[in-house]
Parts: C-alpha cells; structure tokens; sequence
C-alpha cells in the first residue's frame, strides 16, 4: 500500500501516469494537500505564529494519520514528492513511526539552502526561522505580486526536461492563490527534516532529479546546484 503525497503546488492529478502503470500492482492512496488544486486552503494562523511551528503541515502529517487508522492500513509505504512532499514524508515517518513501513522520496531537499555570490550558504535552522518570521514572511513576501512570485519560482524545465509537460505542471503550480504559495513556502524555508534524520527506523529510498548543464548554469536556477 502507497500513500502518495504530492509537492509544492501540485494536487494527486500529478501521480496519475504512475498510478495508471502501477494499480494492478499496488494499492494507492494520493492525496491533494489543502490548498492546492480546486481545495480551500486551511485557515491561516494567528498573527504572530512563527513559520518554525509548520501549523499548516502538521495538520496534513496528522491527517495522514488519520487516514491510516480510518482505513485500517498496515504500515504503508509513504511516498513524498518535491519538496513539500518530502518534508512531510519524513515527518510521519518520525511522529508516527508505528504507522509507517517506509519511505519513498522523490527530489526534495532536506533543507534550503541558499546560494550568495556563488557560495553555498547554510544558515542553522534556528536562524532560518528567525529570518522567516521577521523578514522573508512579513516583509519580502508581503510587498510581492503573484506575477512576479511565478516568474521566479521553479521553471518548468525543472518540473520535466520535456518541455510539454513542464508547462502543463508549471500551470499546475502557477494556479495555487499567493497567501497559499507563500504560506507553504515559508514553512518550508523554516524547516530542516536533516534534524530528525537519525529518529527514522523505517527503510528509506531516495531518487534524486538529474538535471542536465543547460538546466543548471541557468542564472534562474543558481539554487539548484546544492
């Protein structure tokens, strides 16, 4: 049995072609994180919560559990996409580790790191959050257009290297309202699942994107390199 968690932006239309080629040989539960696609986004937290609480993620990690039990599933396979699948991935697996048999994920990082002037920076997790709540929240984000927020996302070339497709699943992304985007984001950016790695008992495969040069030396997509 496979819970299948999409990524940042995307809805459980994104594992269709898996599912059609797998069904017969397991059985899948994909879900869309609130928000995304055509769902309501939770409310948001009261003024002041810190991003490092991840309120809205911890919601989707005790969901998740929920569904476990409501379904009687015996320590399915959870499979976490793209970044924000990843995370909460790895969260069940380290809240609820009576409830998982493994896990699966599918090119996310751990942790953000950022890149200034050509040099890998990698702030600890406390000053991240720090940075978060005072700034890259209620500042940087606040000031920001949804125009502007999409064209300096994820391009589509990092979505898939076939050009159609990248499109189709930047529009995916491209259609999720800003305070959701932004809400998501700034949890992420508040995070480093790196902490909790040695708590995970479960088994764990990673399959990690490969990008080509063309991809990679492109000015837009300087944060991908690490």
């Amino acid at each position: 049995t496979l819970i299948l968690i999409p990524g940042l932006g995307f809805d459980a239309s994104v594992f269709k072609d898996f599912i059609d080629a797998n069904k017969k040989n397991y059985t899948m539960y994909a879900i869309t994180i609130p928000g995304n696609g055509n769902t309501a986004a939770p409310p948001m937290p009261d003024t002041g919560t810190s991003y490092g609480a991840q309120s809205w993620n911890k919601e989707i990690v005790e969901g998740l559990a929920k569904l476990i039990e409501k379904e009687n599933l015996n320590k399915p396979i959870i499979v976490g996409h793209f970044v924000q699948g990843v995370q909460i991935a790895v969260r069940m697996a380290v809240d609820h580790p009576d409830k998982v048999g493994g896990l699966i994920l599918l090119g996310g990082p751990a942790k953000f790191v950022a890149v200034m002037n050509g040099k890998i920076v990698d702030y600890p997790l406390e000053k991240m959050i720090l940075a978060t709540d005072k700034y890259t929240g209620p500042i940087w984000f606040k000031q920001m257009k949804k125009e502007y927020f999409d064209d300096n996302n994820f391009m589509p070339e990092i979505y898939s290297l076939d050009s159609v497709t990248g499109t189709a699943l930047w529009n995916q992304v491209a259609a999720v309202p800003l305070p959701v985007a932004i809400r998501y984001s700034s949890e992420y950016f508040a995070s480093d699942s790196r902490a909790d790695f040695d708590k995970i008992k479960c088994r764990v495969l990673v399959l990690r994107a490969k990008f080509d040069n063309a991809v990679l030396d492109a000015t837009i997509n300087v944060y991908l390199k690490p």
